[in-house]
């Protein structure tokens, strides 16, 4: 008689208990990954991502990626300029995310593992007459980065335009075109030269960034002066003037500039500790002033300290002429005054109450206040107007 193996009642149940005991545990783990997947606080508003680690990621275990904010105004300049031409200037953002740029050393490893998503943007100048657009260009952002920088270029939301210069003979005009680096005050000057009406590039260069006090000078053979250096009017570098920090870049009378330098030097230095770190070393003795022709040469040098630095420079100096500029030293009351490239030096006095007959009176703006300059061209007097 065959004999058939049963199983105890007890121990069916105890079975059947154990694996609906594995059954729970399983469907629990499965919902918890649900539930932590779907309900995992996020911000959509951050601008700051991790990832997984990519191939070439050799020194993090994760990649930072971090987008650039949006942009959505767009700035608009109007401007007549002459022959009934009228300029439109636009710049805006794409807000496209479409450069990618991660921080690379030189040998192509990563330096660290953020991987930035920047927008391209738009300088779209258009020229108008009789109430018609007649005439239109485009240029990318990047357009200007072999002048103004690939980095600075690509991480600037867009440039910010100003008009600088027009000149009717020639038909030309030259823009400035201003770049920031998001959220600080690390900005730079560069131009772009265009003529009218064509709207054709000249061409675009460098102007010296917000330390430089001085504006874009031409001359009338159309050499132009930046605080990058003198350039001719299709904008080869005659003169190279970028080996320091450029206080101000001033033209005088038709044929002579003068450049003054702020003669910092920057060295690494060992502490107490044995670590290294950058430190200036201001040179405060070597002639810093430097008088120019328009073929670029040195005709004369001197010594000038009167120049201020709130957030970048400022000159204190007033026009007598085309061809005659005076600069103060408002500490050691001396005034500097150059005709073409001849040097005479003043005292610089405090105004009292007399009456000053045949004297011209002069304004000038500096950080510590604004002052009221009289001279007859050899006497000059100050007084404090406001602080």
């Amino acid at each position: 008689m065959m004999q058939t193996n049963q199983v105890p009642f007890k121990v069916l149940i105890l079975k059947s208990a154990f694996a609906i005991k594995e059954s729970i545990i399983i469907v629990f783990t499965l919902c918890s990954v649900l539930l932590t997947s779907c309900f995992s606080p996020t911000n959509e508003a951050s601008n700051q991502i991790e990832n997984p680690p990519r191939e070439n990621s050799k020194n993090a275990d994760r990649e930072t990626i971090l987008y650039a904010y949006q942009i959505k105004d767009t700035i608009i300049i109007d401007s007549s300029l002459f022959d009934g031409y009228s300029i439109r200037i636009k710049s805006y953002s794409l807000n496209d995310s479409g450069i990618v740029w991660s921080e690379d050393d030189t040998t192509g490893k990563r330096i660290d593992n953020s991987t930035h998503y920047l927008h391209h943007a738009i300088l779209q100048i258009e020229l108008w007459s009789k109430g018609s657009k007649i005439n239109e260009v485009k240029y990318a952002k990047m357009d200007f980065a072999d002048v103004l920088g690939k980095y600075r270029m690509s991480f600037c939301d867009r440039v910010y335009p100003d008009i600088a210069i027009v000149n009717e003979e020639n038909g030309y005009a030259i823009i400035n075109i201003m770049t920031c680096m998001p959220e600080t005050d690390d900005c730079n000057d560069g131009f772009l030269k265009i003529r009218i009406p064509e709207l054709t590039t000249v061409t675009m260069g460098m102007h010296g960034g917000m330390w430089c006090s001085s504006d874009i000078s031409v001359f009338e053979n159309g050499n132009m002066l930046t605080c990058h250096g003198l350039h001719n009017q299709h904008g080869k570098v005659l003169l190279d003037i970028t080996e320091n920090y450029i206080v101000a870049a001033e033209k005088i009378g038709k044929e002579h500039f003068i450049i003054i330098h702020d003669l910092v030097d920057h060295k690494l230095v060992e502490d107490v500790n044995g670590n290294e770190r950058w430190q200036s070393f201001e040179d405060d003795s070597t002639d810093n002033a430097h008088i120019y022709n328009l073929e670029g040469r040195k005709l004369s040098t001197f010594r000038y300290d009167g120049y201020l630095e709130p957030m970048g420079y400022e000159t204190p100096l007033i026009k007598l002429s085309d061809s005659c500029l005076v600069l103060f030293d408002l500490e050691s009351m001396e005034a500097s005054k150059i005709t073409n490239h001849q040097l005479d030096r003043f005292e610089l006095m405090d105004y009292t109450d007399e009456e000053l007959i045949g004297f011209d009176h002069y304004r000038v703006h500096t950080v510590i206040g604004d002052f009221s300059i009289y001279t007859n061209g050899k006497d000059f007097f100050k007084k404090l107007e406001n602080s």
